[in-house]
């Protein structure tokens, strides 16, 4: 499990490029932020004078953080590629006793941090995964469901019985369906998520990006939402 009651301990560096906005951070094993930084922009130009100024204006070094936190996708590959590139290569400057890492995926933590700003039940997040389908998490009862494909006539039907919330990505401007609203990724809330959802960040043995691969639709049903 992430959290920690340990108070002494450094705080953990986080990397999220799954979005349009890049965000870095450090984050105590309490879930609570010491830093969060972001920018807009490719993750190529942005990921490391970010983290560097991240980490040089708390005085630290990535050898003195305890750890690191990877969002694995879904999302921008390139972006995602390039962050578990980077912690890949930070942890092996260790690799006989490498630091913790800890992994999450996009739409729990978007899902998460709405349920908790909001305390809305019943919702639907996507981001874009090609033309016509959709990476999507559906929230019944503030239950987070699995990740699931969804395509556009899918989310039409949903849009009937709950809302709709899409995280933005990079240079993606395919239309939407009508009523699809977008979802402000930001993750200052992330601590409170944590609270209400203790095992959204998990560990992980390796900085792996998340893949949709086989085209399996989840096909909208009145029953989830009755």
């Amino acid at each position: 499990m992430f959290l920690e009651d340990s108070p002494h301990l450094p705080p953990r560096l986080l990397i999220d490029a799954s979005s349009q906005r890049l965000q870095v951070g450090l984050l105590g094993v309490n879930g609570q932020w010491h830093a969060l930084k972001s920018a807009e922009g490719e993750a190529l130009e942005t990921l490391f004078s970010l983290t560097r100024e991240l980490l040089d204006e708390a005085r630290l070094s990535v050898a003195d953080v305890s750890g690191f936190v990877f969002c694995k996708g879904p999302g921008s590959i390139l972006g995602l590629r390039l962050a578990a590139m980077a912690i890949e290569g930070w942890r092996a400057l260790e690799p006989s006793s490498p630091p913790p890492l800890f992994c999450y995926h996009s739409l729990a933590a978007a899902a998460a941090i709405h349920h908790a700003r909001t305390r809305a039940q019943a919702f639907t997040v996507i981001s874009f995964f090609r033309r016509g389908q959709y990476n999507t998490l559906r929230v019944d009862g503030g239950e987070l469901g699995p990740l699931e494909l969804s395509d556009a006539d899918d989310l039409e039907l949903e849009l009937q019985a709950a809302p709709v919330l899409h995280i933005p990505q990079r240079r993606v401007k395919h239309p939407l369906p009508e009523g699809v609203q977008e979802l402000d990724y930001d993750l200052q809330d992330l601590g409170e998520a944590l609270s209400l959802y203790p095992d959204l960040i998990e560990p992980a043995e390796k900085a792996e990006v998340m893949v949709p691969v086989e085209p399996d639709f989840a096909k909208w049903s009145a029953e989830r939402h009755r």
